[in-house]
């Protein structure tokens, strides 16, 4: 896979990774979500790299790590939902405040969630801010 001129610096940590025989994919993930969040928006190409890179990452890392990254993630306007849905159907720990706070997610998302994971997730849901607004996409939901 090429690497996107948006996230320099990165070719640098992938041939460590190899090189040094550790599992570098949490790093990975930290690294390239702090390049990500450095600027408040992306072009297409540049949202859809991050993205899959991150989809593919995310399964290796650690519960701590996950939660770190939806925190970080759970205010960012400009937050690729399906990295917020992926992150949303955690382990509660990871997504409350994915559920609690992104505004990546639609009303009709959440809905699916609550529905699907029940539990804490409905209740966290449930208790979201009733005057808090939902993307665009969302309305009429």
């Amino acid at each position: 896979m090429e690497l996107s001129a948006a996230f320099p610096g990165l070719e640098d940590l992938v041939d460590l990774s190899g090189e040094a025989k550790i599992d570098m994919r949490p790093t990975l993930l930290r690294v390239l979500t702090d390049l990500y969040l450095q600027r408040p928006g992306h072009t297409a190409d540049d949202e859809r790299y991050y993205t899959e890179l991150a989809l593919r990452l995310i399964e290796a890392a650690d519960m701590p790590t996950r939660a770190a990254l939806a925190a970080r993630l759970a205010t960012y306007a400009a937050a690729p939902r399906p990295l917020m849905l992926r992150l949303a159907r955690d382990k509660i720990e990871v997504a409350a405040p994915v559920l609690r706070q992104s505004a990546a997610l639609t009303k009709a998302d959440m809905e699916t969630i609550a529905a699907e994971l029940g539990g804490l997730h409905a209740e966290l849901i449930a208790a979201r801010a009733p005057e808090q607004t939902w993307p665009a996409q969302a309305q009429g939901s």
